[in-house]
């Protein structure tokens, strides 16, 4: 290691010049870096939950569902202007890219129809093909709303003051089996061919499938070539710019080599969450006045303020966290050097780890693009602490001797700082083991960081430290001037000897023990939206659409039949009411919808609307007849975002008030229940949906938090064992480790803080950063015993040495990352878990540790000679 450093400092122009190089390169990766928020990279992908929300979003849609709230302050909604804007609202979210219009509903969409019996058979017409402007048209619609309870409640208030445009928007792929694999063709293809099926908006998938039939086939399946439509733009569109193709996105351009440019089209597919929400914005902005409010809910909303929060962060919150940080390094050297290297080492480590990110094509979401920054720079600026205080210190025992002193302090506490480097890198590496590429992302980047972080330590602060000139005397005795901090390490090195009460353990212990029980009741839950402050406009809004709606999230049961036509089996449709009827007694759950729905309503209109026939007819051929009648009189598409063209599979839909995993478990276990009891036999079902998806997120945290543990604790226990040549070794950095993650769990289980997707990686923090602590003291304790000869001075040396810079690590560490509760639009615990995490890992080191250093004795640490 002498040598090591002795070469740096040797050369340290050339050292600095070749590591700005090597930052340039890193910098100029960083404008490759990509902002992406897909949940499908939140979500773990071999969860049958979410294996079946994929299932579900290809044929019927439904996974990106956003619902639009038209409230009147003054009188109902049942008056020209306002059925204008409605009518104007569900036209213009047609228009908007990536819309799934066969899944747009409102009173004012096609879709939606009343039914009446006449003598002929069914009556069915839509609910509102013009707004009525006299008020027997008025009356009239409403009506003919508040005659179907299937509207009630989801696209009309109770109160006749709300109205719902309910959206839906392709999650990475579409709806139509034939769209998907048109995309996912060798070559890019439009036909002006393909207008006639845009006009055809209503047909069903068999029937596209028979059009194509008799155009000869499927071009695209035959490696057909690429054309062009009536407008030369390369896009599908009909006549009128409307229906489901029409709004698929444009083809694309070969790109050199004859190979299709498929990431342009994946743009185009794939519409992020914030270009829905500030498209839905200007809709609702342009319709709002006096005495109407427009909201917008659903989970595509609640995802683009987590990118607005993102945004906010970087904008407002890091800079706030590095001056936090500028002002612990100003606390710990009181000089403008002690201030600017460890500044510089912290910014260059970030860039290196952004470039990286960006070299590996990993992109960067709103947690690693929030929290890691951050913790990068308290980090790389914590262990720029330990290296310059023992510059600090061998500065002193050389005379003043600035290349000498460099080289003593490098090389003694280089071997530390690199086994605390690799234990803390690694253990946020070990993130990648769980299922959830956030976390393997966020894992990545942190390890990276904090290699960069350590490869900067050791060449670039050596070269510039021998470069500048060393503090004059009279600095270095402000500099070492006993202040605050040795008071307190002083304090504590005698607790740990028995030269005082040992206060500080007692009140770890006490600690200790309510943590473990209180860490009994932590519960996992991930919701989203009820992290957001109340006041935010994404909760303001979502309480209005849940107090006139069904609300805004969205859990979905899909029933299977063995063969096509088993879900006309008037069992299985009333075991399917059953369900919806059990669903809605259970609090929070706001409305539930499938195509029994239509089917009763059509057997109750054919008998003159008389109650006792609102239910499924008893014969199969009855339910048969009804849905032939509707084919005539209406339009089986009506109700395909409910039910498939064979009817061997349809979904039930649930609107929930309430994001709660909690909730969702509940209703998954009713579903369960209901399968076996209810169901016939040969009848599958599987639930989905936003709710139940986050289920499967809180499933894969829990398992992949023990497992994390286990590995971080292994990785650990195995690098200090080999570092200190000594099982004991690797045991006794554990110890105050564990102590730390009891403690917090035992702080979140008190608190009720939950363990969910910004709350699971603390344990990764803790260890990672806390382990350091454990090392940097005993590798101190056996110093300072070759040095005195002496266990007792030599632990109280340690701790008064290596723990006063324990400390402002830990300070500037817990610190910075406290910024991330100060602003945002959600409450960010990871502002305050990894302080209270800093707090207890130093805690540990500097009570916990020594005192077992001290009564054991270990031979590790007190070997003569």
């Amino acid at each position: 290691m002498k040598r090591y450093v002795e070469a740096i400092i040797r050369w340290p122009l050339l050292t600095i010049l070749c590591l700005l190089a090597l930052t340039a390169y890193f910098g100029a990766q960083v404008g490759h870096l990509k902002m992406v928020l897909d949940p499908k990279r939140i979500l773990p992908q071999e969860h049958p939950f979410v294996q079946l929300n994929n299932k579900i979003e290809k044929n019927f849609g439904g996974s990106r569902v956003v619902v639009i709230g038209v409230t009147v302050k003054e009188g109902d909604i049942f008056n020209p202007d306002t059925l204008g804007k409605i009518k104007r609202i569900t036209e213009a979210v047609k228009g908007v890219q990536g819309i799934l219009e066969e899944n747009v509903i409102s009173i004012a969409d096609r879709k939606i129809k009343y039914i009446k019996s006449t003598e002929d058979g069914l009556d069915i017409r839509r609910m509102m093909d013009e707004v009525p402007t006299t008020p027997e048209g008025l009356a009239e619609l409403r009506a003919n709303v508040f005659m179907n309870d299937l509207f009630v409640g989801s696209l009309v208030s109770r109160d006749g003051k709300s109205a719902a445009i309910i959206t839906d928007f392709r999650g990475g792929g579409g709806s139509s089996d034939w769209w998907d694999r048109m995309m996912e063709a060798d070559a890019g293809y439009s036909l002006p061919d393909l207008i006639p099926v845009a006009q055809a908006q209503e047909w069903s998938q068999k029937e596209m499938d028979e059009w194509w039939a008799k155009q000869g086939g499927k071009p695209w399946e035959q490696g057909g070539s690429a054309g062009t439509n009536a407008a030369g733009t390369g896009s599908v569109a009909n006549a009128a710019g409307t229906g489901s193709v029409a709004n698929a996105p444009a083809q694309p351009a070969a790109a050199s080599g004859g190979d299709t440019d498929w990431e342009a089209v994946a743009a185009q597919w794939y519409t992020p969450d914030s270009t829905i929400y500030n498209e839905l914005e200007k809709i609702a902005a342009a319709e709002r006045d006096g005495n109407t409010q427009v909201h917008l809910g659903g989970l595509p909303i609640a995802l683009a303020f987590l990118e607005k929060d993102a945004l906010l962060m970087n904008q407002v919150v890091f800079p706030i966290a590095v001056a936090v940080v500028l002002v612990v390094l100003f606390g710990a050297f009181r000089s403008g050097q002690g201030v600017v290297i460890p500044l510089l080492t912290a910014a260059l480590s970030v860039v290196w780890a952004l470039g990286a990110m960006a070299i590996a094509r990993i992109p960067l979401d709103p947690w690693t693009q929030t929290l890691t920054p951050i913790l990068i720079v308290a980090i790389a600026a914590g262990h720029s602490i330990q290296i310059l205080k023992r510059y600090y210190e061998e500065l002193v025992r050389n005379g003043g001797d600035n290349r000498a002193a460099v080289v003593e302090a490098t090389s003694k506490i280089g071997p530390v700082m690199i086994t605390a480097g690799l234990v803390a890198s690694a253990s946020f590496a070990s993130l990648i083991t769980f299922d959830l590429k956030t976390f393997q992302s966020f894992g990545m980047f942190t390890a990276f960081g904090i290699l960069a972080a350590l490869a900067l330590e050791m060449s670039f602060i050596p070269a510039l430290r021998a470069m500048l000139r060393p503090p004059s005397a009279a600095a270095l005795e402000r500099l070492t001037r006993p202040r605050l901090a040795d008071r307190i390490v002083s304090a504590l090195a005698a607790q740990a000897v028995g030269e005082k009460k040992p206060v500080v353990l007692v009140v770890v212990a006490a600690a200790l023990v309510v943590s473990l029980f209180a860490s009994g009741s932590v519960q996992v839950n991930n919701s989203l939206k009820g992290q957001f402050f109340p006041e935010t406009q994404l909760r303001v809004d979502e309480a209005a659409i849940n107090q006139a709606f069904g609300g805004t999230t969205t859990f979905y049961v899909l029933l299977e039949g063995k063969e096509p036509g088993d879900l006309k089996d008037p069992a299985v449709l009333k075991a399917m009411e059953a369900l919806q009827r059990k669903f809605e007694s259970v609090p929070g759950v706001g409305k539930t919808e499938s195509f029994v729905d239509y089917i009763k309503k059509m057997n109750k209109s054919f008998h003159a609307d008389d109650p006792a026939f609102d239910a499924v007819p008893d014969e199969r051929d009855q339910v048969a007849d009804f849905l032939f009648l509707y084919s005539i009189s209406g339009n089986p598409a009506d109700f395909r975002r409910l039910v498939d063209y064979d009817y061997q599979r349809a979904v039930l839909w649930a609107f929930l008030k309430d994001d709660s995993t909690l909730l969702a478990q509940q209703l998954i276990d009713i579903t369960d229940e209901f399968v076996k009891t209810e169901f016939p036999e040969g009848i599958t079902a599987g639930v989905a949906g936003s709710s139940p998806v986050t289920v499967a997120l809180n499933d894969t945290i829990v398992d992949g938090k023990l497992r994390n543990i286990v590995q971080i604790a292994m990785i650990t226990f195995v690098i200090s064992c080999v570092v200190l040549r000594s099982l004991l070794g690797g045991l006794l950095v554990l110890v105050p480790l564990g102590a730390a993650v009891l403690i917090n769990f035992g702080i979140m289980g008190l608190f009720g803080i939950t363990l969910g997707i910004g709350t699971a990686t603390i344990t990764a923090m803790a260890v990672g950063i806390g382990a350091d602590f454990a090392i940097y003291i005993l590798f101190r304790c056996r110093e300072e015993f070759a040095r005195l000869g002496d266990p007792k001075e030599a632990v109280k040396a340690a701790v008064a040495t290596a723990g006063k810079a324990v400390l402002f690590v830990a300070l500037a560490i817990g610190a910075g990352c406290a910024t991330l509760s100060v602003a945002g639009y959600y409450r960010h615990m990871e502002g305050v878990l990894i302080p209270l995490a800093m707090l207890t890992g130093s805690m540990g080191a500097l009570t916990i540790l020594p005192t077992i250093a001290w009564k054991l004795r270990p031979e590790f640490i007190f070997r003569r000679g």
